[in-house]
């Protein structure tokens, strides 16, 4: 990897290269991937994220290529821009479509990243080295506890990670002080979910009432409608899919919830 940025934390980023390489995929075929496109379909998370750790190296290449073309983002942040992206293309791709996948997921990828260099300070940058190292820690310490039937220590957590006692002290400090971890990406890679309240607050999601969740619901809604609101340009059907996501409603509901919304004085 080059050096001759500032902005690339050049230990960070090869602890991240380092676990997407333990991760990915062979050389996949087109119908290899159809059929899995066609699990996704049927609801499988697994086919879903084989797909995805197979196209995580194109977000590392696309990252990298606009990393000349800002100042305010760092390396890690443009990946994470583009995990997003990437992630996107995958909820959004017909595999029954003329267009390949890697066609879409390009164009996603640098969609999202594109985004972020035009509007930084909209970006939530959470350091995708954080979200791997936690990932990484709190299944080094599941698969302990199963091995050796009791807590393991930080120091048998280090060694099976492969880092030092204070890395893993960091990475403890950094979870339980719920700090710089992402409302919508890290319930996807962590055991256990965590989400913003109604104060910005980081919380386990599953200790919420359903009053909390409701209202938390209801002012995720809000934001996006007054981003909306404020850029007339923006995407209506990418609006209402989003909509679509953060409330569990259909497509309809959520055209409906935009009209009233837009009718009120």
């Amino acid at each position: 990897m080059e050096k001759n940025n500032k902005n690339i934390p050049d230990k960070a980023i090869q602890m991240y290269l380092k676990e997407i390489e333990k991760i990915s995929v062979a050389n996949m075929s087109e119908k290899e991937e159809k059929e899995l496109f066609k699990k996704i379909e049927r609801g499988d998370d697994g086919a879903c994220q084989h797909i995805g750790n197979y196209y995580l190296k194109l977000v590392v290449r696309v990252a990298e290529y606009y990393l000349s073309r800002t100042k305010n983002l760092t390396f890690l942040d443009l990946i994470q821009e583009g995990n997003l992206g990437l992630f996107k293309a995958l909820k959004s791709y017909d595999w029954m479509s003329d267009y390949k996948f890697s066609t879409l997921a390009i164009l996603s990828i640098r969609k999202s990243i594109l985004r972020a260099l035009t509007d930084p300070d909209r970006t939530i940058r959470i350091p995708v080295y954080t979200i791997v190292m936690t990932s990484k820690y709190l299944k080094t310490k599941k698969n302990l506890l199963q091995k050796l039937n009791r807590e393991p220590t930080v120091e048998e957590i280090a060694l099976e990670m492969e880092v030092n006692v204070d890395q893993v002290h960091q990475i403890i400090e950094t979870y339980y002080r719920k700090k710089e971890i992402p409302h919508d990406y890290l319930s996807k890679s962590l055991e256990t979910p965590l989400f913003k309240n109604i104060k910005g607050e980081l919380v386990i999601w599953e200790k919420l009432t359903n009053e909390d969740k409701q209202e938390i619901r209801k002012k995720d809604l809000e934001e996006v409608i007054n981003n909306l609101k404020m850029n007339v340009k923006n995407d209506m059907s990418e609006t209402i899919e989003l909509i679509c996501k953060v409330n569990n409603i259909s497509d309809l509901e959520a055209r409906e919830q935009l009209r009233k919304i837009f009718n009120q004085k």
